[in-house]
């Protein structure tokens, strides 16, 4: 069954959706076929899309880290290691690169790590590597991105910046004491926040964003500024501040086989951060925020710097639980966020399982979304489009979303459905949704401010949505 919802202008009931919303077509044999399939809990999937191709050009056209062969192993040695560990990435580095090996043991580090090009840090299965929880340790300050904005700021425990060919990889355990004072700064950042809001709204330089002792603005953990050829792969990473691997302004990155598993507010998983060819697979997730999230920046600053993230690729990847989305797009998104594809992943638990947003402060534009082959237990909200995100502080700049694509969507049990809510000034334009069931959900869809709403064999409840 196809339905094509054209301008909608408000929010309607679920009987004036059913009766005007909606031009209805007759339900399909095929529609009919997977409904009894599915109902049967058939393992067979629907015929791939033809963009499949597409994304997996993409794929393969991500390189990886070019780093030479040559290694170096280190023995845990007594007290912290932070300067045994830096001064051998220092020799390896000079000696034209390699794989420093860290030996089974706990590492502890009093201060982050800094990766120059041609670097590798192999963590040997049984080794834990764990980050102080003192503020202090994290200085001298550097260049970062704090949720959108450009300032100079704490470093991340493990930062990159400008390296080409680096890599961290391993069967090993990266961690950061959140026992220490670093814990209680997301309570008290507000005053900071808001400054560097301010900042970034009125084009303050970055000179002058200089947020460092009594700033409370929590650092990522993993970040990559400026590099390409980058490899995360096989590593464990645990109890964080913030986001875990921030890709930041980055091309050719590869995420792959980590597993993230961390449960305060604001622990994302991965942030795809104005980058551009980047491969997410085979990794897991339990946060306490968004497992996978695409970010180009926040407002005035985001669209001044005008860096899109797009030719992105996540598949095979499973999320066991997320305190907010599975995946998401935005909210910071003002550089623009276009070819972006999700596919073969499961999304246990989440709050809402896929998420685009976006709110009237952000401008730019995502575009070229493509989901496909993604299984959900359960969630509040199975799928949302909005363009009005909370966060929104007046401004006139009103963001574009449009030409998305769901196939093969199946979720056990969802409080929201479907949820395609723009603005006035925003209308979501050319949203497709086919072969799409929700076993159990309260409320199926909702739209409002959207055009060119297209649904195609979508069971909720176990029937076809029909009128």
């Amino acid at each position: 069954m196809d339905r094509r919802l054209g301008a909608v202008r408000q929010e309607p009931s679920r009987r004036s959706f059913l009766q005007g919303a909606l031009k209805v077509a007759v339900v399909t044999v095929a529609s009919l076929i997977m409904a009894r399939r599915r109902s049967a809990g058939a393992a067979t999937r629907l015929t791939p899309p033809r963009w499949l191709a597409e994304a997996s050009d993409i794929a393969d056209h991500v390189q990886g880290p070019r780093i030479p062969d040559r290694h170096r192993v280190l023995t845990v040695p007594e007290g912290c290691a932070r300067l045994q560990i830096q001064e051998a990435i220092h020799q390896l580095s000079a000696a034209g690169g390699g794989t420093l090996v860290l030996d089974r043991g706990r590492w502890r580090l009093n201060g982050p790590l800094r990766l120059p090009s041609r670097i590798r840090v192999h963590l040997s299965a049984g080794c834990e590597v764990c980050f102080s929880g003192e503020p202090n340790d994290y200085l001298p300050l550097v260049l970062t991105r704090w949720e959108g904005t450009d300032l100079w700021g704490f470093s991340p425990c493990i930062y990159a910046l400008n390296a080409t060919d680096v890599a961290i990889s391993g069967d090993g355990t990266l961690s950061m004491d959140i026992t220490g004072p670093i814990q209680n700064w997301r309570r008290e950042q507000g005053e900071a926040q808001r400054s560097l809001r301010r900042m970034g709204a009125d084009g303050a330089p970055l000179a002058e964003r200089v947020f460092s002792k009594g700033s409370f603005l929590r650092p990522s953990f993993i970040q990559f500024l400026g590099c390409s050829r980058v490899l995360v792969e096989g590593v464990a990473i645990t109890d964080l501040v913030f986001w875990a691997v921030h890709v930041l302004y980055s091309e050719h990155a590869i995420v792959r086989g980590i597993s993230v598993k961390t449960y305060l507010v604001n622990n994302d998983g991965v942030d795809i951060d104005s980058s551009r060819y980047v491969l997410v697979e085979r990794c897991q997730f339990t946060t306490g925020d968004d497992c996978i999230a695409v970010k180009s920046g926040r407002d005035r600053d985001g669209r001044e710097v005008g860096k899109p993230s797009e030719y992105i690729v996540i598949r095979d990847c499973s999320m066991f639980r997320s305190n907010a989305a599975g995946v998401a797009l935005g909210s910071e998104m003002s550089g623009g966020i276009r070819r972006v594809y999700v596919i073969r992943s499961r999304i246990d638990k989440a709050d809402v399982a896929l998420n685009v947003k976006s709110n009237l402060d952000r401008g730019g534009v995502i575009e070229h979304l493509r989901v496909w082959n993604v299984a959900v237990g359960a969630c509040d909200e199975l799928f949302q489009v909005t363009t009005q995100y909370h966060g929104y502080r007046g401004d006139n700049f009103p963001p574009r979303i449009q030409d998305i694509e769901l196939d093969d969507i199946t979720c056990e049990t969802a409080r929201a459905g479907i949820s395609i809510v723009g603005a006035p000034a925003a209308v979501i334009r050319d949203v497709r949704v086919r072969d799409l069931d929700i076993r159990q959900v309260e409320e199926p869809i909702a739209v409002k401010f959207a055009e060119e709403i297209t649904l195609s064999s979508v069971f909720m409840n176990g029937r076809p949505l029909s009128a």
